[in-house]
């Protein structure tokens, strides 16, 4: 029987009267922080020779154990794997990205391990590529995206209200340099990409799509954008 691989933004815009018919047969793949550790942790044990090695074990073998200073004076501290987490969307794909960015800096150095500083250092190279796995999604549904994350670069905010988008976005929309489409409808399409979340009442929390396929964008919620985008849109 052919199997039929879809992203879920592709698989999103099907318009057909039946197509709820076709959840029997849908297969929804979803990474969880465990089932990646579970990948990551087997395909080093495949470079590594082994087939039993944890995977504290095996990441340790390539990150050590030291962990990452963030937030005000980098008075707070968190493990590597978390850091790099944070600034994926749960992909597989992302991960490797990511440890090849890291590796050449390592290399570059000469350094046996991947240091934490490594790690921050590797954030400029990952979120151009972050910002350009976005682009190959989004541009077909939202053309005038270089406009759009322009107006993300010039407020200049890891978190901010929805107005201050919409006052932004209606400026260039008079100037008649977009397409013309409701700053609401922007945010949305941004929302379904997971360039930008919610973050609701609760302290701490954030709302992405990437994380609950359910999740639908809240106006009356503040924005924030998702991190692995922060040194791309230039977002400090």
């Amino acid at each position: 029987n052919p199997v039929v691989f879809l992203r879920t933004d592709i698989y999103n815009l099907i318009k057909y009267s039946d197509k709820n018919k076709w959840s029997d047969s849908l297969i929804k793949i979803v990474w969880t922080t465990d089932k990646l550790k579970e990948l990551i942790s087997h395909r080093l044990n495949v470079i590594f020779g082994t087939n039993s090695i944890s995977f504290k074990q095996c990441w340790s073998n390539i990150f050590g154990e030291a962990t990452i200073g963030y937030g005000d004076r980098q008075a707070k501290r968190m493990g590597t794997f978390d850091y790099i987490l944070r600034s994926t969307q749960n992909r597989p794909r992302d991960f490797i990205k990511y440890f090849q960015t890291c590796s050449q800096l390592a290399l570059s150095v000469g350094g046996l391990l991947i240091t934490p500083k490594l790690v921050k250092d590797a954030d400029n190279e990952f979120s151009e590529y972050m910002k350009n796995e976005i682009i190959d999604e989004i541009y077909a549904v939202l053309p005038d995206y270089e406009d759009i994350f322009a107006i993300l670069s010039l407020i200049r905010k890891q978190t901010f209200n929805p107005k201050e988008f919409v006052e932004r976005y209606n400026q260039i929309l008079d100037d008649k340099v977009i397409q013309e489409r409701s700053a609401e409808e922007v945010l949305k399409i941004l929302f379904d990409f997971s360039v930008i979340g919610n973050v609701p009442s609760i302290r701490h929390q954030s709302i992405f799509k990437y994380e609950k396929d359910s999740a639908r964008f809240n106006f009356k919620e503040n924005i924030i954008i998702h991190r692995g985008l922060y040194k791309a849109l230039q977002i400090f």
